[in-house]
Parts: structure tokens; C-alpha cells; sequence
């Protein structure tokens, strides 16, 4: 995991560079945190969960802007809805977590995930007939979506 990060890390600094970002590149961490691409590269384990970590942290933003002190986010995407309470104005934070079937010793913001079918995408048969079938979603995420892709309407189904 190490050199995929790193690698990944230097090649999106070079980017930035090249675009004439001056300002140091920051990484969400899974504790909801901001740590340097230096520190992130010796510790990626870190990182596993900083996807939602943001969305809990987004929350967070809007929920003091709102004024208001506990929320419970939803953040729905392609494959899942991630779901997290904030507590007088602080994320949960659970010591150490649970990716798939292991246990990882590192902080993290507390989030429940509830998996949908991948990605589903909308076609229409006829004028007065819909349906939805299921796509798988590609992995890795592609870092923009193809037009071909960006033309099918989709729609996520939770298993609730």
C-alpha cells in the first residue's frame, strides 16, 4: 500500500506544481484531521477511511454554520450511504475500526456504511417503461468520468 500511495501522492503534487499551486498538499485523514503528503506517505494505513471522514467533517462545517450542535450525516454515493453522528459539535471518534474482516488499529471517525447494489444506471424501453439494472463500479475510480458514462442517468439503491 505504501508505493501506491507515495506514488500516487508525488505524481498529484507534480500536478499541482506544474499548475502552479504553491500552497503545500494536505490529505484527509480517517480521523476526520488534515496531515501533511510527507506524513501521509510513511502512514497511508491512515488514510483508508478518509473518504467519509470528509463528508462527516463537511457535516460538521454546516452544522456550525446552522448553528446547530448534533446531526447525524448521510453521505450517499455510488456504492453506499455512510451514515455518522456528531455530538455537540464533535464527529464520534472509535480508537481503532473494521475494514471488511480486519481489524485496524487507527483512529477513526465513527461512520456506519450501509452497501448498495454497485452503481445502477436507468434505461428506458419504452416511453411508459423504465428500468434499472445494476453496473458494476469500475475500481479503481477513474480520476474523471468518461462522456460515455457522464450520458446515463444513474440512480443508487441502498439495501435498507
Amino acid at each position: 500500500m505504501k508505493p501506491t500511495v507515495a506514488n500516487y501522492l508525488e505524481r498529484l503534487e507534480q500536478s499541482l506544481q506544474k499548475e502552479g499551486v504553491a500552497a503545500p498538499l494536505q490529505v484527509m485523514q480517517s480521523r476526520g484531521g488534515l496531515t501533511v503528503s510527507s506524513v501521509a506517505r510513511m502512514r497511508p494505513i491512515r488514510l483508508f477511511l478518509s473518504g467519509p471522514a470528509g463528508g462527516v467533517v463537511g457535516g460538521k462545517i454546516a452544522g456550525a454554520s446552522a448553528n446547530t450542535d448534533n446531526i447525524i450525516t448521510i453521505d450517499i454515493g455510488g456504492t453506499s450511504a455512510d451514515i455518522a453522528l456528531i455530538s455537540k459539535r464533535k464527529p464520534l471518534i472509535r480508537p481503532e475500526g473494521v475494514i471488511g474482516d480486519y481489524a485496524v488499529r487507527v483512529a477513526m471517525v465513527d461512520v456506519n456504511t450501509i452497501g448498495s447494489e454497485a452503481e445502477a444506471s436507468l434505461a428506458s424501453k419504452e416511453a411508459a417503461y423504465v428500468s434499472v439494472r445494476s453496473r458494476p463500479a469500475p475500481s479503481p475510480v477513474p480520476p474523471v468520468t468518461t462522456a460515455a458514462a457522464r450520458m446515463q442517468p444513474s440512480v443508487t439503491l441502498p439495501l435498507f
